[in-house]
């Protein structure tokens, strides 16, 4: 029995209640946190959220959202800022804004639309030691690879501030920063930033991509393990754009009618031959 790809999420209140969050309307309200509505077209709305009881003022209380493996979700924060979630990602922000600096911690993949402020700087930081500094924007980050962090611009303008040594190397619109944790570099390169953000719009968007990098990103979404007949079937590429919210197996169809390989699915496994 394969999972259906579509809008879920789990919200992790301060307390560590937990809300199974899915297309529909209502309030949610937790021990410290009320105000955050939840809309079935729009997702997690935070602009009204406040804090209440004896918090008020004395700490950052933090939310999580979730998205499990095949889940999407969008999340609006405190100043107005829009983020959109992909599978197996993971957003620690505060219920509302407080001191200098607007600070959420990334793991997983998200596409950032940030609201404007000048005074109080919008900050992503990532587990593998790197941070993106935002100064009003529209970027991706990808985190998915462990050890590296791929950044791209759609436009605005973003430094990549490497943890370890603070240094910050600014990008333009239409590039990409890839950080690397093993040498603490970031490489630049110029890119068209669609392939990068079509899966908020419900596309998977390949340019020349490896199949075991396809696979990869079809296991996330569809929840299925890929075996591979030998390995260097890996390094065939594939070209295309492909709804996500068709059938795993009609996307698997469309591959093996450009590229050479033959795809098996039994239940959730899928065999690459």
């Amino acid at each position: 029995e394969r999972i259906v790809p579509g809008v879920k999420a789990e919200l992790i209140l301060s307390t560590g209640e937990r809300v199974c969050l899915a297309q529909r309307s209502e309030f949610i309200e937790g021990m410290k946190e009320c105000g955050i509505r939840n809309d079935s077209l729009l997702g997690l709305n935070y602009v009204g959220a406040k804090i209440q009881g004896e918090e008020v003022g004395k700490e950052i209380v933090y939310n999580t959202m979730q998205i499990p493996v095949g889940g999407f979700y969008q999340l609006k924060l405190a100043d107005g800022t829009k983020v959109w979630l992909n599978s197996l990602t993971q957003l620690h922000f505060p219920v509302t804004f407080t001191g200098e600096e607007r600070k959420v911690y990334l793991t997983g993949e998200a596409y950032f639309e940030v609201v404007r402020d000048s005074v109080h700087p919008f900050i992503v930081a990532t587990d593998e030691g790197m941070e993106v500094k935002v100064y009003g924007t529209e970027f991706n980050i990808d985190t998915y690879r462990k050890g590296t962090v791929k950044t791209t611009l759609v436009n605005g303008k973003i430094g990549i501030r490497v943890s370890a040594t603070g240094e910050e190397v600014k990008i333009e619109p239409n590039q990409m920063a890839l950080f690397t944790v093993a040498t603490q570099s970031v490489e630049v390169e110029n890119v068209d930033p669609y392939g990068a953000i079509a899966w908020k719009d419900g596309k998977f968007v390949f340019e020349d991509e490896p199949i075991e990098e396809i696979m990869e990103r079809l296991s996330r979404w569809y929840d299925v393990k890929v075996f591979y007949a030998n390995e260097h079937i890996k390094k065939h590429t594939f070209t295309g754009i492909i709804t996500r919210f068709a059938d795993i197996s009609d996307v698997l169809h469309l591959m093996e009618e450009t590229a050479v390989v033959e795809f098996n699915i039994q239940g959730d496994i899928v065999t690459v031959k």
